[in-house]
């Protein structure tokens, strides 16, 4: 019987992961997906990305295509500590409000495909030395569960020979010498 009622519970489990919609476990997490859009117009491109949230912690997986071929790119982290406070939804104009933040998630350098896979992750509470921060702060203790994060793909174009991290690193790497540009976005609502 234990076998049985076991192999019912993980049935469940799987119809829900492949119906997309979010799943809620025990222990405080949430399951998102969403689509990768372009950053200028909104339009989905090939490709979704996944956030696992916690009370103290986020962590993303981003799957997409349509990048530029051997190019750098980094991963930006927004947050929206209390997306109440936000007027007609999340945007740019929001971020001056206290308790947002724009800060470095991951960079990478894509192949021949223009693709990309790269998760990243940030725990609430003060940001590590030495992370690039357009605006202070990060996800505030208690957020995970609450904030609305979003996801930003900046491309640093080509690779420079010798300046690959500082491309992959900041947010201004090579942009005096390459053109920089916010490429694709993931919105996860919260």
């Amino acid at each position: 019987m234990k076998i049985q009622n076991a192999s019912v519970g993980l049935a469940a489990a799987i119809l829900v992961l492949a119906s997309g919609l979010p799943l809620t476990a025990n222990a405080g997490h949430t399951y998102q997906t969403a689509n990768i859009v372009d950053f200028a117009s909104g339009v989905p491109v090939a490709g979704a990305g996944t956030l696992t949230r916690a009370m103290e912690s986020a962590t993303a997986a981003i799957h997409t295509t349509g990048l530029r071929k051997k190019a750098a790119y980094s991963i930006w982290w927004v947050v929206w500590n209390d997306p109440s406070v936000c007027m007609g939804g999340c945007g740019e104009d929001d971020l001056g409000v206290a308790g947002n933040s724009v800060f470095y998630a991951g960079g990478f350098v894509t192949g021949t495909d223009g693709t990309a896979n790269v998760s990243v992750h940030v725990d609430a509470g003060d940001l590590a030395d030495g992370i690039d921060v357009l605006i202070p702060g990060g996800l505030e203790t208690g957020n995970g569960l609450l904030a609305e994060i979003h996801l930003v793909i900046r491309s640093h174009g080509s690779i420079i020979e010798g300046m690959a991290d500082v491309q992959v690193g900041t947010y201004f790497g090579a942009c005096d010498i390459n053109k920089c540009t916010d490429d694709q976005a993931v919105v996860f609502l919260p």
